[in-house]
This record gives structure tokens, sequence and C-alpha cells, in this order.
């Protein structure tokens, strides 16, 4: 199997001078309003123009939420109808305000936190607020009307079959790298990632393709919202399969902090997972065991897959039942053929079942 490499760049926009450089906007509060109607001509029997709507559009060529987020005041006020007068008794139309975001948007009300759309697909659309109706005598009240107005909440999700997890520095970016030609930052410190990452997996002698995301380094702590827990993990909730990427030789964040083995590494992840959301934490895994070009790492491998091949109730290893573990270098990428063979296998799986 030959790995073609395809690049999806997550988010397109610059960062913006009023936004921290690198900052990851992925929710954002906006004011939304239809355009009031415009009066009728009582005397000419004139109807006002309908007030123009707003319309949340998703757009796979849109990236980030930061261009709503720059936007001033952060309000989308849609055009107002035109009054009927003698040489025109009907009233033009306003212009309707189009939100353009990226598919996987979720949109909310703010009052009552009610779903009011989830738009996953190109082209997908909703009305947030309609524009008010043209006045007549016909509706007897030939002022017009006022549109909607509300508050929505914008939030992003990502839209991917694969979820790197992993802490930081663990090789998530190397790894996304080496299997597509994403370009995600990557250097010998925690944090590099701080916006989701995607990348594609193609595969040569098939049309079998898989979306990976790179998401930012959880934290212990990410299930209370240390860090930016929440934010982070609400991007996994969207993947199909989670791709555990380990530190074969362990990680610490810090001097401050407790070094954490392998084994523990793996524990932890699950056990954020679970205590965010049941249902992610028993979502298909495989676990990739990283860096195994460093001195010594194969050793430290071996453990490992010792006790993933043991009962799970005495592996240590959590209650996850995994699909495969197996032992890559992202930076030397080997044993990426194998990785790729196991994602495609549990996909497929997991499609089977769906």
């Amino acid at each position: 199997m030959r790995l073609y490499r395809v690049f999806t760049d997550f988010s397109r926009s610059k960062p913006s001078l009023k936004l921290a450089k690198g900052r990851l906007v992925d929710r954002v509060r906006v004011y939304v309003r239809g355009g009031g109607g415009g009066q009728g001509a009582e005397k000419y029997g004139g109807i006002g123009g309908r007030g123009g709507s707003v319309v949340v559009t998703a757009h796979a060529r849109s990236g980030s939420l930061v261009d709503i987020a720059r936007r001033e005041k952060r309000r989308f006020v849609a055009g107002s109808g035109e009054n009927a007068t003698i040489k025109r008794k009907r009233g033009r139309d306003g212009q309707n305000q189009t939100i353009r975001v990226p598919v996987g948007t979720m949109v909310y009300n703010s009052e009552d936190g009610s779903v009011i759309a989830d738009l996953n697909e190109d082209g997908e659309h909703v009305t947030v607020a309609v524009g008010g109706d043209g006045g007549s005598i016909v509706m007897e009240n030939c002022s017009g009307t006022k549109g909607d107005r509300k508050i929505i909440v914008l939030e992003l999700k990502t839209i991917a079959d694969v979820g790197l997890v992993g802490f930081p520095n663990a090789g998530k970016s190397t790894l996304l790298k080496a299997l597509s030609n994403a370009e995600p930052k990557v250097a010998d410190y925690p944090f590099t990632t701080v916006r989701p990452q995607l990348g594609v997996l193609e595969c040569s002698q098939s049309d079998f393709r898989l979306t990976l995301a790179d998401i930012p380094g959880l934290v212990e702590g990410a299930s209370k919202n240390k860090g930016m827990g929440h934010r982070f993990l609400r991007h996994i909730e969207r993947t199909k399969i989670l791709l555990f990427v380990v530190d074969v030789n362990g990680f610490q964040l810090t001097a401050d902090h407790p070094f954490r083995s392998g084994v523990e590494t793996v524990n932890i992840l699950q056990k954020e997972l679970e205590l965010y959301s049941e249902e992610l934490a028993m979502r298909p895994c495989i676990l990739a065991v990283n860096k195994l070009d460093i001195d010594g790492a194969e050793e430290q491998f071996n453990r490992l897959r010792r006790l993933f091949e043991m009962d799970n109730a005495s592996s240590g290893m959590g209650r996850r039942q995994f699909h495969s573990l197996i032992g890559i270098s992202a930076l030397r990428k080997q044993g990426l053929l194998e990785l790729s063979q196991s994602l495609k296998q549990c996909y497929m799986d997991v499609t089977l079942i769906e």
C-alpha cells in the first residue's frame, strides 16, 4: 500500500491583529437581525418590500470562525425592504445577509441553548433571523413589521474520520505530516499545535481515503476544562475512530509535573475521555506507540505490547479494548504502512456496523 499525500488546511485565515496570534476560534456569539419590512402605500394600494433574512451557510472552503470573530461588534443585519411608491407599488425586498461558516458548525440559540442547526454538508444552510413583512392594506398594517432579532452561538466541531489524541509532544503533528503532506508546526516542545489540523490519507490501488485530525495536546484535567480542555475535546466528538499517540518513553509536561510512563499515559488519556463523554470513551481506538527510533525504546515497547496482549482486566491499561497496538517512528516513517492498514480495517469495521 503506497500513500498519497493530500493537504487540507483546517484554518486558511491569518490571525487578526485584534485576536491573539494562533488563537483557536471555534466558538463565537453573534447578533443577527432580519431586515424590517418596507412601508406600504395605503392610498395607492402599494405593498412594502419584505425585509431580508440572515442565513448561516456551510462552505467547504471556510476553515475557521476567525473572520466572524473579527467582525466589528459581531453584528449581522439584513437589508430592509423598500417602501412602496406611486411609481413602484411593490417595494423591492431587502437583501439577505449570509454568514459563511465551515462545514461542521453547530448553530445554537444563545437564550436557551437549543440547537438551531447542525451544518454537516457543503451548501447546507439555515435561516436564523427572518425578515419582516412589507406593509399593505391587506395586512391592515401599512408600516411593515420588524425582522427577527436574536443572539446565536456558532460552534465548530471538526469533522474527520480519525482523531489523533495524545499529550503534548507525543509526536501527533509529526505523524500527521508523515501520513499526509499537511504542514503542522513541529518542534521539540509541548503545545506546538494550537488549533486542529487536517490531513488526508489516500491509498493507491483503491479509492479509499481517510481524513485525519490532529487535535491539540490534552493535559490532565482536560475533562474539567483545564488548559483548553473542552474546546479541544469538542473536536474529537465528530471523529469515527480515535488514534492514541503515546511516547514510548513516557511523558512529563514540565519539571513541576509528575512523570507518566507509557501505560500511565494511556490510562490518563482514557480517563479524560471517559469523564468528558462515556460514549467517546468507548469509541473504536488504535494505540500507536511512537518514537521507537530512540535508544532503549524497544524494551519499553515490548513491555507495553505484553500488557496489551494480556487479559484486559489485569493488564493495567484500563477497560478500553484497543483495535490494535502498533509501534512507529513518525520521525523516521517506520511502521506507517502497518498503521495505515490498521486504520483502514478499523474504519471498515466501524462503517460496516453502522
